[in-house]
């Protein structure tokens, strides 16, 4: 049996500002985590969007337990009604405990961080007839 339980709250006009701010929470039998996020859809008074999401994970499996950490900065311009354009930079940190000893390999590091820069391009049409 799988049960996943999923709480979140959105902020469309934070403090009065324009600022989104959205926050969740995940709980499951193996994981739990919560994730918070900060949008400014006009950042530096241009119309390229901003997001920091931040996010923790614990996850328990039967040979050991993960911790993940991550925070992300990421800019999006609309470059027509269909496509955008995305970029950014994500850091995540994931912690190994509690490793079952028959299960790791030796010499092998149980901390790890993670950089990734991210390009993307997306083109959406949910709100063309015609497509």
């Amino acid at each position: 049996m799988k049960v996943d339980v999923t709480e979140a709250f959105r902020e469309r006009n934070l403090l009065g500002t324009g600022r989104i701010f959205e926050a969740s929470t995940k709980l499951s039998v193996k994981a739990r985590g919560v994730s918070v996020s900060l949008i400014d859809p006009w950042f530096f008074n241009s119309d390229i969007t901003a997001e920091l999401p931040v996010s923790y994970e614990r996850r328990e499996e039967p040979s050991f337990t993960r911790e993940d950490v991550s925070a992300s900065f990421l800019l999006t311009k609309d470059l027509s009604d269909y496509v955008t354009v995305t970029g950014g930079y994500t850091f995540q940190r994931t912690s190994l405990t509690e490793v079952d000893p028959s299960q790791s390999i030796p010499d092998e590091d149980e901390d790890y961080d993670l950089g990734a820069i991210q390009a993307q391009i997306g083109f959406d049409t949910r709100n063309d007839i015609f497509f």
